[in-house]
Protein backbone atom coordinates (compact mmCIF):
# COMPACT_ATOMS: atom_id res chain seq x y z
CA UNK A 1 0.00 0.00 0.00
CA UNK A 2 2.75 2.40 0.90
CA UNK A 3 4.36 1.44 -2.59
CA UNK A 4 1.48 2.27 -4.29
CA UNK A 5 0.68 5.70 -2.69
CA UNK A 6 4.36 6.63 -3.33
CA UNK A 7 4.17 6.22 -7.03
CA UNK A 8 0.90 7.92 -7.00
CA UNK A 9 2.58 11.04 -5.37
CA UNK A 10 5.70 10.69 -7.73
CA UNK A 11 3.35 10.67 -10.72
CA UNK A 12 1.34 13.84 -9.55
CA UNK A 13 4.51 15.26 -9.11
CA UNK A 14 5.74 14.76 -12.67
CA UNK A 15 2.28 16.02 -13.73
CA UNK A 16 3.01 19.05 -12.28
CA UNK A 17 6.53 19.58 -13.50
CA UNK A 18 5.60 19.12 -17.32
CA UNK A 19 2.59 21.33 -16.77
CA UNK A 20 4.79 24.06 -15.50
CA UNK A 21 7.30 23.46 -18.37
CA UNK A 22 5.11 23.14 -20.80
CA UNK A 23 2.82 27.08 -19.80
CA UNK A 24 6.26 28.13 -19.88
CA UNK A 25 7.07 27.05 -23.01
CA UNK A 26 3.86 28.21 -24.24
CA UNK A 27 4.33 32.00 -23.09
CA UNK A 28 7.67 32.06 -24.22
CA UNK A 29 5.89 31.02 -27.68
CA UNK A 30 3.83 33.13 -27.79
CA UNK A 31 6.36 36.03 -26.01
CA UNK A 32 8.42 35.04 -29.61
CA UNK A 33 5.37 35.86 -31.90
CA UNK A 34 4.50 38.95 -30.03
CA UNK A 35 8.49 40.20 -30.84
CA UNK A 36 8.04 39.37 -34.70
CA UNK A 37 4.38 40.89 -34.72
CA UNK A 38 6.10 44.26 -33.64
CA UNK A 39 9.38 43.81 -36.14
CA UNK A 40 6.67 43.32 -39.05
CA UNK A 41 5.07 46.57 -37.77
CA UNK A 42 7.65 48.23 -37.44
CA UNK A 43 10.01 47.28 -40.49
CA UNK A 44 7.52 46.09 -43.10
CA UNK A 45 4.34 47.64 -44.98
CA UNK A 46 2.25 47.35 -47.70
CA UNK A 47 4.29 50.39 -49.50
CA UNK A 48 7.13 47.78 -49.57
CA UNK A 49 5.69 46.11 -52.36
CA UNK A 50 7.22 48.37 -54.77
CA UNK A 51 10.70 48.79 -55.08
CA UNK A 52 13.49 51.02 -56.72
CA UNK A 53 16.73 50.92 -57.50
CA UNK A 54 19.04 52.67 -55.45
CA UNK A 55 22.16 53.95 -56.54
CA UNK A 56 24.94 56.72 -55.16
CA UNK A 57 25.89 58.78 -57.95
CA UNK A 58 29.24 60.34 -57.97
CA UNK A 59 28.71 63.22 -60.03
CA UNK A 60 25.13 64.54 -59.67
CA UNK A 61 23.65 66.93 -61.95
CA UNK A 62 20.83 68.40 -60.10
CA UNK A 63 20.09 72.26 -59.57
CA UNK A 64 23.59 72.55 -61.78
CA UNK A 65 24.08 74.60 -65.04
CA UNK A 66 26.81 73.32 -67.88
CA UNK A 67 28.35 74.71 -71.07
CA UNK A 68 29.15 72.57 -73.72
CA UNK A 69 31.25 72.99 -76.95
CA UNK A 70 31.28 69.81 -79.54
CA UNK A 71 32.19 68.90 -83.23
CA UNK A 72 30.73 66.91 -85.78
CA UNK A 73 29.99 65.81 -89.02
CA UNK A 74 26.95 65.08 -91.35
CA UNK A 75 25.48 61.35 -91.32
CA UNK A 76 22.53 61.20 -94.03
CA UNK A 77 23.14 64.55 -96.20
CA UNK A 78 23.34 62.90 -100.13
CA UNK A 79 24.88 66.25 -101.45
CA UNK A 80 27.03 67.90 -99.02
CA UNK A 81 30.30 66.79 -96.19
CA UNK A 82 31.71 69.06 -93.85
CA UNK A 83 32.16 70.18 -90.00
CA UNK A 84 29.36 71.22 -87.23
CA UNK A 85 30.38 73.15 -84.71
CA UNK A 86 27.94 73.59 -81.50
CA UNK A 87 28.20 75.54 -78.76
CA UNK A 88 25.41 74.86 -75.72
CA UNK A 89 24.46 76.01 -72.02
CA UNK A 90 21.88 74.28 -70.20
CA UNK A 91 20.40 73.55 -66.23
CA UNK A 92 19.21 70.45 -64.50
CA UNK A 93 16.27 71.11 -62.31
CA UNK A 94 16.89 67.06 -61.28
CA UNK A 95 18.75 64.24 -62.10
CA UNK A 96 16.09 63.23 -64.56
CA UNK A 97 14.68 66.84 -66.63
CA UNK A 98 16.55 69.11 -67.95
CA UNK A 99 16.41 72.07 -70.08
CA UNK A 100 19.06 73.36 -73.28
CA UNK A 101 19.78 76.17 -75.88
CA UNK A 102 21.82 74.71 -78.33
CA UNK A 103 23.12 76.85 -81.55
CA UNK A 104 25.29 75.56 -84.51
CA UNK A 105 27.54 76.41 -87.39
CA UNK A 106 27.46 74.52 -90.41
CA UNK A 107 30.68 74.16 -92.88
CA UNK A 108 29.34 72.02 -95.77
CA UNK A 109 30.75 71.70 -99.30
CA UNK A 110 29.98 69.70 -101.92
CA UNK A 111 30.29 65.66 -101.06
CA UNK A 112 32.11 63.44 -104.18
CA UNK A 113 28.33 62.16 -105.52
CA UNK A 114 27.72 66.15 -105.85
CA UNK A 115 30.63 66.82 -107.69
CA UNK A 116 30.65 63.94 -110.10
CA UNK A 117 27.05 64.88 -110.95
CA UNK A 118 28.24 68.69 -111.81
CA UNK A 119 31.06 67.43 -113.99
CA UNK A 120 28.70 65.04 -116.19
CA UNK A 121 25.28 67.62 -116.54
CA UNK A 122 27.20 70.55 -116.24
CA UNK A 123 24.49 71.80 -114.22
CA UNK A 124 24.19 71.67 -109.87
CA UNK A 125 21.76 69.19 -108.83
CA UNK A 126 18.87 71.14 -106.88
CA UNK A 127 19.06 71.36 -103.14
CA UNK A 128 19.84 73.37 -99.99
CA UNK A 129 22.80 73.05 -97.58
CA UNK A 130 22.23 73.94 -94.52
CA UNK A 131 23.98 76.90 -92.90
CA UNK A 132 23.23 77.44 -89.09
CA UNK A 133 20.72 76.28 -86.81
CA UNK A 134 19.40 76.86 -83.06
CA UNK A 135 17.13 75.54 -80.59
CA UNK A 136 15.61 74.87 -76.95
CA UNK A 137 15.44 71.82 -76.17
CA UNK A 138 13.73 69.48 -72.97
CA UNK A 139 16.11 66.86 -71.91
CA UNK A 140 15.01 63.66 -70.44
CA UNK A 141 17.41 61.35 -69.12
CA UNK A 142 15.68 58.12 -68.04
CA UNK A 143 19.61 55.72 -67.95
CA UNK A 144 22.56 56.20 -65.53
CA UNK A 145 24.76 53.47 -64.82
CA UNK A 146 28.38 52.77 -63.90
CA UNK A 147 31.17 50.61 -66.10
CA UNK A 148 34.48 49.29 -65.78
CA UNK A 149 37.25 50.42 -67.99
CA UNK A 150 39.66 47.14 -68.39
CA UNK A 151 39.29 46.91 -64.35
CA UNK A 152 41.65 50.19 -63.87
CA UNK A 153 38.31 52.75 -63.84
CA UNK A 154 35.12 53.27 -63.25
CA UNK A 155 33.01 55.59 -65.95
CA UNK A 156 29.51 57.00 -64.96
CA UNK A 157 27.78 57.88 -67.60
CA UNK A 158 24.23 58.76 -68.06
CA UNK A 159 21.99 58.05 -71.58
CA UNK A 160 19.11 59.97 -72.73
CA UNK A 161 17.48 61.88 -75.17
CA UNK A 162 15.85 65.77 -75.65
CA UNK A 163 13.58 67.03 -77.89
CA UNK A 164 13.19 70.41 -78.89
CA UNK A 165 12.28 73.51 -81.15
CA UNK A 166 14.18 75.97 -83.04
CA UNK A 167 15.06 77.73 -86.30
CA UNK A 168 17.05 76.06 -89.39
CA UNK A 169 19.26 78.37 -91.79
CA UNK A 170 20.03 77.11 -95.18
CA UNK A 171 21.13 78.46 -98.76
CA UNK A 172 20.17 77.26 -102.10
CA UNK A 173 22.41 76.92 -105.16
CA UNK A 174 20.78 79.09 -108.45
CA UNK A 175 22.68 80.07 -111.27
CA UNK A 176 22.58 84.12 -110.44
CA UNK A 177 24.41 83.04 -107.29
CA UNK A 178 22.89 81.63 -103.69
CA UNK A 179 19.55 82.29 -101.85
CA UNK A 180 18.96 81.72 -98.31
CA UNK A 181 16.12 81.18 -96.15
CA UNK A 182 14.85 80.08 -92.60
CA UNK A 183 11.97 77.86 -91.06
CA UNK A 184 10.86 76.66 -87.75
CA UNK A 185 12.75 73.22 -87.10
CA UNK A 186 11.92 70.65 -84.86
CA UNK A 187 14.86 67.94 -83.58
CA UNK A 188 15.00 64.79 -81.77
CA UNK A 189 18.27 64.20 -79.97
CA UNK A 190 19.81 60.64 -78.40
CA UNK A 191 23.27 61.04 -76.29
CA UNK A 192 25.67 59.37 -74.11
CA UNK A 193 27.86 61.71 -71.41
CA UNK A 194 30.69 60.15 -69.76
CA UNK A 195 31.46 61.93 -66.65
CA UNK A 196 35.42 61.84 -65.55
CA UNK A 197 35.08 64.47 -62.78
CA UNK A 198 32.77 66.93 -60.93
CA UNK A 199 33.28 69.63 -63.39
CA UNK A 200 33.54 67.55 -66.84
CA UNK A 201 32.20 65.20 -69.05
CA UNK A 202 32.47 64.03 -72.53
CA UNK A 203 29.18 64.12 -74.69
CA UNK A 204 28.08 62.19 -78.02
CA UNK A 205 25.13 62.98 -79.23
CA UNK A 206 23.10 61.77 -82.48
CA UNK A 207 21.05 64.53 -83.63
CA UNK A 208 18.48 65.01 -86.28
CA UNK A 209 16.58 68.08 -87.29
CA UNK A 210 13.83 68.31 -89.64
CA UNK A 211 12.97 70.92 -91.47
CA UNK A 212 10.32 72.46 -94.21
CA UNK A 213 12.61 74.29 -96.68
CA UNK A 214 11.88 75.94 -100.02
CA UNK A 215 13.30 74.67 -102.72
CA UNK A 216 15.04 76.20 -106.05
CA UNK A 217 15.09 75.12 -109.39
CA UNK A 218 19.21 75.94 -110.11
CA UNK A 219 18.63 77.67 -113.16
CA UNK A 220 16.51 80.20 -112.31
CA UNK A 221 16.58 82.92 -109.39
CA UNK A 222 12.62 82.75 -108.87
CA UNK A 223 11.68 79.66 -109.81
CA UNK A 224 10.44 77.80 -106.38
CA UNK A 225 10.23 74.03 -106.39
CA UNK A 226 8.00 74.32 -103.28
CA UNK A 227 8.41 73.17 -99.74
CA UNK A 228 10.28 69.89 -98.80
CA UNK A 229 10.42 68.49 -95.44
CA UNK A 230 14.13 68.06 -95.09
CA UNK A 231 15.68 65.74 -92.16
CA UNK A 232 19.73 66.22 -91.26
CA UNK A 233 20.95 63.95 -89.05
CA UNK A 234 24.83 64.97 -87.53
CA UNK A 235 27.09 62.74 -85.27
CA UNK A 236 28.36 65.20 -82.51
CA UNK A 237 31.50 64.41 -79.66
CA UNK A 238 32.41 67.13 -77.18
CA UNK A 239 33.44 68.47 -73.75
CA UNK A 240 30.93 69.47 -70.48
CA UNK A 241 31.92 71.97 -68.36
CA UNK A 242 29.70 71.64 -64.93
CA UNK A 243 29.27 74.37 -62.62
Amino acid sequence: MKKTMTVLILLAQVGIINSKSYAADEKKSSSDKMDLEQLEKKYWSAKDDDYAVVQNRTFTKEHRFYVGVSGGIPINDPYSTGQVVDLSTGYFFNERWGVEYSRSNYTYRNNDSTDQFINAHQTVPNHNVISGSQSVNLIWVPFYAKMSFLNTKIIYFDMGMSAGIGQTSWESQVASGNKSGTAQSYNIDLHQTFFFSKLMAIKVNYRNIFTNETQYQYGSSSASLGTKSISDTQLLVGLQFWF
